[in-house]
């Protein structure tokens, strides 16, 4: 997918990509190392650690197996997700002995995720314009944690007056098990397309978190503070 991705360069194209606990080992820290090999602003990385997407994926593809992983998807911009995820426009794998479908090869799909685009209309009116591509954005903390309220109150002002699309999800961290599931990195902590907000990605911390902002220690991210970092993370999106 990376040397598709590299191939491919259009800004319309959007790419999830999901991680599933197969192999069993350090889950959590594989999938981070390798979700950071490979930015790019197009792209969004996230951990499946009980495999829901998988057994979903199976419901609507009949492998034939416990559940569906090894599969790459291309949808339109047209797909519409409710419930069960709809069936791939087109779809291929690399699992033995499922024939509904063709065996990963590169340059076919980059050659269909190429057709498809160029039977994707683009936006026209008549002059240049910038939007946002829409985050999504992570909340995590623990409830003993007394900054997360306030916390939490900045994030959605932030978001509310610089008018950026997001889906925000909180994340309730209960204990150092769950905090080394999720790679918790202190309460609280915002994540954006998978990236903490400061760049800590390495590491657990099960304990209130501490910021630096302005030159003082605070545990509380401000409102000022959440928005300038929602810019520098949010690509710019063109079309003519």
């Amino acid at each position: 997918m990376e040397k598709v991705l590299r191939e491919v360069s259009d800004d319309r194209l959007m790419a999830y990509i999901v991680w599933l606990p197969i192999f069993g080992g350090d889950f959590q820290g594989e999938s981070r190392k390798l979700s950071r090999r490979f930015p790019d602003k197009r792209v969004a990385y996230f951990t499946d650690p009980d495999s829901l997407t998988g057994n979903a994926w199976e419901r609507v593809l009949n492998t034939g197996r416990e559940m569906a992983w090894d599969v790459y998807f291309l949808y339109g911009a047209a797909a519409k997700w409710e419930g069960d995820p709809p069936l791939p426009d087109f779809w291929m794998h690399q699992l033995d002995g499922v024939a509904k479908a063709s065996l990963l090869d590169t340059a076919k799909f980059t050659t269909q995720l190429k057709k498809m685009l160029s039977e994707t209309p683009k936006q026209d009116t008549g002059q240049k314009i910038k939007g946002r591509a829409k985050m999504n954005i992570e909340f995590l903390y623990f409830k003993s944690c007394p900054a997360h309220k306030q916390a939490i109150a900045n994030l959605k002002t932030a978001l509310r007056e610089s008018k950026i699309q997001a889906t925000l999800k909180l994340i309730a961290v209960e204990s150092p098990e769950r905090a080394a599931e999720v790679g918790f990195q202190g309460s609280p902590s915002i994540r954006i397309d998978g990236k903490d907000l400061e760049g800590k990605n390495d590491g657990v911390s099960y304990s209130c978190r501490i910021y630096k902002i302005g030159g003082k220690m605070t545990g509380v991210p401000t409102k000022e503070y959440i928005s300038e970092k929602l810019k520098q993370f949010q690509p710019i999106v063109t079309a003519r």
